[in-house]
């Protein structure tokens, strides 16, 4: 299995993430809108709330467990999307920065020289398994000798993952719902808790000789600590003067006593958010 948990947010949409935010900061946009994607949207907006406004568009609310819809109002705004303007970008899960984040796993695959005939994901949508197999053809058109299918698993009578029709890379394999039941359980046993539909792949690649199965297993993702009010005026600051004394920086934000802005300066210099210069 290839665990994703040692992500920032245990899952492998991370990878998308620092795609797509690198892409929005660098284009320095101050706003983002996301259409919901359970993992995905989570993922991306712990890794863009400290560089834009995040606005999270969810199309169904009451089929979201609140516990997910608190932790996405930690990290931005949630509505729902019939209320936002119709002319507003909104980023969606399948795009082509995902599918150039999601194919650096069969990338980690090579390198470290994984000896697999095959590897095995879920296809909730399609995009995972189109991006692994894009990876391989982009290593084999590199000269790189490989030889790996992309094994894609979906429940019986879900729809055709409409993108990999006639990839020839993929394989599609349904399986039932009890399947991934008896799936679920045997991980569980076993300590490992990720989704049903995860755990269905796991089920197949173990019928599968030299397979891989990549798995968003489920632990306590790590806290990501807000800043101070204070904090964030003092980044203002230094953002619009580009250098100044701790002095010159109290002079703006003087409802703070300098002392207070001096230790959040000292903290901001630890985080490595801000550079101390002395002259």
């Amino acid at each position: 299995m290839k665990n994703e948990k040692v992500n920032p947010t245990g899952s492998y949409a991370d990878r998308a993430s620092t795609v797509i935010a690198s892409y929005i900061t660098s284009k320095s946009f101050s706003n983002a809108s996301i259409s919901y994607e359970q993992d995905f949207s989570s993922s991306l907006s712990r890794y863009l709330y400290r560089y834009a406004k995040v606005v999270q568009c969810i199309d169904e609310l009451f089929t979201i467990d609140s516990s997910e819809l608190l932790k996405l109002l930690e990290f931005g705004e949630v509505v729902t999307c019939s209320s936002m303007p119709q002319d507003t970008p909104v980023i969606e899960y399948v795009n082509a920065l995902t599918v150039e984040g999601l194919k650096t796993i069969v990338f980690e695959v090579y390198e470290a020289r994984v000896d697999v005939e095959s590897v095995v994901v879920p296809a909730r949508s399609d995009v995972l398994a189109f991006a692994l197999a894009k990876g391989v053809k982009e290593l084999r058109e590199s000269g790189v000798d490989l030889s790996i299918d992309i094994v894609a698993v979906v429940p019986k009578d879900a729809k055709a993952p409409k993108h990999l029709a006639g990839e020839e890379l993929v394989k599609v394999v349904e399986v039932s719902g009890n399947e991934a039941l008896e799936a679920l359980n045997t991980l569980a046993k076993r300590g490992v808790y990720t989704s049903p539909l995860s755990a269905i792949a796991s089920h197949v690649a173990k019928t599968l000789s030299k397979s891989l199965t990549v798995l968003t297993v489920g632990f306590r993702p790590r806290t990501v600590a807000r800043r101070s009010e204070l904090k964030e005026q003092v980044i203002k600051v230094l953002k619009d003067l580009g250098k100044a004394t701790t002095y010159e920086v109290w002079g703006y934000i003087s409802n703070y006593s300098l002392k207070g802005v001096y230790k959040a300066l000292k903290s901001l210099v630890k985080e490595g958010v801000v550079w101390k210069s002395l002259l």
